[in-house]
């Protein structure tokens, strides 16, 4: 038998028997239908889109072969071969096609969705909320609940979460029993059939109990469920009911927006309890255990540190505030000072909080160097204040000193007065490092006898010489000279200086001598009087 026409209908009434059938090319829409005593043998070929349904057995024996690109397929065949690698298949029975087919040939696409088995559909009919649970799903598959076998307006939608579970609220379900229509769209697919289910008459449950709460769990990820007995159950998101053994129930592994379910188990004639719900919160849930991966090394600019060992689920805060989203493997030029510390966690998600935070303390190893800044140049001597001193001008207070390399010591403000010192002396001016700015380079000043300031004048005194017209230079010692007037100092080199020829006119001058460190002190001026000449 061969169908060419366009939307045809074949319909084998009771006891007809047909052996081969072949669509033709040209027969797209055609429908073929069997009763139960209906018999097809022998081979069925589809070349064109069609539509079998009916009654499974009476196509128990027959071989179908699809070359078409599309097939609707409502009732169970067992010996199919797909000879087009682009077919689409729907209908009630798409996937039992499928994982029937000979795989010698290719695997057709399903378009249409599996219909949930009935015994995958509990209905939960009560003097309060009314729902419907389908087990079994993919997650985010979509599940339609209707009143009947035609209405177009479902009377409730729900989605399956991660468990497979959706649970759909209804309202308006009748007192005594009826009848419902479910169906499920996979994700990428048409809606399914409609499987029908019978549900009872309602019954009225006891209220629910209110004593439940939730706290963090002992485990990462989880929570832990309070104020419960073990004359209770509880579910995660409408799964199957756990027992309660004690007065709590830890390590429940939850997402945040997950609804727990307490009531009272349901006791002989006693139905169970309706439920309290509780919702999950980020803060209901144990954080994971902080990263172990993060470390730092130096960053690619002077002051920066580089994180690495970290990824994009992740994110950092330097000391306090808030922290900051890592994009990548690492996160480099993280302006740092050796006394921050950096902190490392798992970054929060609409499901789970956010993990305990991996400490990094920064070590000076980890920071980048910067370059020595160029040495001051300003810096300058004048004699000081105080004797034997030197004064340092030209500074400011980011700049510190030392002399001979001592220890360097704080410039307060412009100039540094009444440092000791000798000549030959170096005075090392830089400016002070500042956070991880290093100190600069330093500006060497050498101190000469000029830049010191002389010490004070002696006070030695005149007597009569031992010849006459001589005075006699006393007080004095060997680190003094003196002159009669003006010219050379002479040196001094005892206590006393004997038989200067003088004249009440002149003046002597005393200082002590310089030498290779110090200058030549101020001079002592003394006039000569004429009692200090021998006559």
């Amino acid at each position: 038998m061969t169908i060419k026409a366009s939307n045809a209908t074949l319909s084998l009434g009771d006891n007809t028997a047909v052996n081969n059938i072949t669509v033709d090319s040209t027969a797209t829409g055609s429908q073929i239908t069997a009763t139960a005593s209906a018999r097809v043998t022998g081979n069925v070929v589809l070349n064109a889109p069609v539509t079998i349904g009916g009654n499974s057995s009476a196509f128990n024996s027959a071989n179908v072969t699809v070359n078409a690109s599309q097939v609707t397929v409502n009732v169970p065949l067992n010996n199919v071969k797909f000879n087009n690698n682009n077919t689409t298949i729907a209908g009630t029975s798409a996937q039992q096609v499928i994982d029937n087919a000979d795989r010698s040939g290719y695997t057709p696409t399903r378009t249409s969705s599996n219909p949930p088995s009935a015994t995958s559909i509990t209905v939960n009919n009560t003097t309060s909320v009314d729902t419907v649970v389908v087990t079994g799903s993919s997650t985010g598959d979509t599940i339609k609940v209707y009143a009947t076998a035609t209405d177009q307006t479902p009377i409730g939608t729900g989605t399956a979460g991660s468990n497979g579970t959706a649970n759909v609220v209804l309202t308006g379900l009748l007192a005594n029993s009826g009848e419902l229509y479910v169906t499920r769209t996979e994700a990428g697919k048409t809606e399914s059939a409609r499987t029908a289910v019978t549900y009872g008459q309602v019954t009225t449950a006891p209220a629910a109990p209110t004593s439940a709460a939730l706290t963090t769990g002992t485990n990462a990820g989880t929570t832990k469920l309070t104020g419960v007995n073990n004359t209770m159950e509880y579910t995660v998101n409408s799964g199957s009911y756990q027992p309660i053994i004690s007065t709590s129930a830890d390590n429940i592994t939850v997402s945040s927006g997950d609804v727990i379910s307490v009531r009272v188990t349901a006791n002989g004639a006693t139905p169970a309890s309706n439920a309290q719900q509780l919702t999950v919160a980020l803060a209901n849930i144990t954080p994971a255990a902080a990263p172990t991966t993060g470390t730092l090394t130096q960053g690619t600019t002077s002051g920066t540190t580089q994180l690495t060992g970290v990824d994009n689920t992740m994110e950092y805060v330097v000391n306090t505030g808030s922290y900051l989203p890592i994009t990548g493997t690492t996160v480099d030029n993280i302006q740092v000072t050796s006394t921050d510390t950096i902190y490392v966690r798992i970054a929060a998600t609409a499901q789970k909080p956010a993990s305990n935070a991996q400490v990094i303390p920064v070590q000076q190893a980890y920071i980048k160097p910067f370059a020595t800044p160029a040495a001051p140049t300003n810096g300058a001597l004048t004699t000081g204040t105080n004797a034997g001193t030197t004064k340092l001008t030209g500074v400011d207070n980011t700049m510190e000193y030392t002399v001979n390399s001592g220890s360097y010591l704080p410039i307060t403000g412009t100039s540094v007065d009444s440092i000791q010192v000798s000549s030959g002396d170096v005075i090392s001016v830089r400016v002070a490092a500042n956070g991880a700015t290093p100190a600069s380079n330093a500006e060497q000043l050498t101190v000469a006898l000029a830049n010191i300031t002389p010490a004070a004048a002696p006070t030695a005194t005149l007597t009569q010489g031992t010849t006459s017209g001589t005075t006699q230079l006393t007080g004095v010692d060997n680190t003094m000279e003196y002159v009669v007037n003006t010219g050379s100092y002479l040196p001094i080199t005892g206590t006393t200086v004997d038989n200067i020829q003088v004249t009440s006119t002149d003046t002597i001058y005393v200082r002590i001598a310089a030498t290779a460190q110090k200058p030549a002190s101020n001079a002592q001026a003394i006039p000569v009087q004429q009692a200090y000449i021998k006559p």
